[in-house]
């Protein structure tokens, strides 16, 4: 964290089993492609599946796209377990980082954290609503285009799989907001 966003005095992470099931569920699937391409190979013998693959360009193609496209979903869920999603709170406020953005939010302009469910999921999120204030009237969401594309009532939103859920998040953020939000 920058001088002007504080020191970084409590870090939360995404929880740790979400991220293992994901890379067991990518090694699993793996795991069950090469193993039936071996198991036909092991059929017609490995020679002859060789010649199969060689007269048939399409299907080798597929089948090596379909190949790498499960190694690299296990080398993206190893990746996003050793550098997970964190939620550093500090005295002037908190940042998200997560890997395809990162964002630091003021104590001040967070009128109160909630937790809600969204329209189409099954987990709860943890959100806030902005002052009225904040972000120059809060602007983002006076589109009314973008109110359509709206899954909660909440301003913003960091998801639902940080370590002790998402309740007890909320509970935490709203604790640090009103000891360091100074309202």
């Amino acid at each position: 964290m920058s001088d002007d966003e504080g020191v970084a005095l409590l870090v939360i992470r995404t929880a740790r089993w979400r991220t293992l099931a994901s890379v067991a569920t990518s090694v699993i699937g793996v795991v069950v492609i090469f193993g039936v391409l071996g198991w036909v190979a092991s059929i017609v013998g490995f020679q002859r599946s060789l010649t199969m693959m060689a007269a048939d360009p399409f299907s080798a193609v597929v089948t090596g796209f379909i190949s790498l496209l499960a190694l690299a979903l296990v080398g993206h869920s190893v990746y996003r377990h050793f550098r997970s999603d964190t939620l550093t709170l500090s005295d002037k406020g908190f940042r998200i980082r997560m890997p395809e953005r990162a964002r630091f939010v003021r104590w001040s302009d967070v009128k109160r954290f909630r937790v809600e469910r969204p329209k189409d999921g099954m987990y709860s999120v943890v959100g806030w609503d902005h002052h009225d204030d904040a972000l120059g009237g809060n602007p983002v969401w006076q589109n009314p285009n973008l109110e359509d594309v709206r899954k909660t009532t909440l301003d913003a939103e960091i998801g639902c799989d940080w370590e002790g859920g998402a309740e007890a998040v909320c509970v935490t953020l709203e604790q640090w907001r009103e000891r360091y939000g100074g309202s």
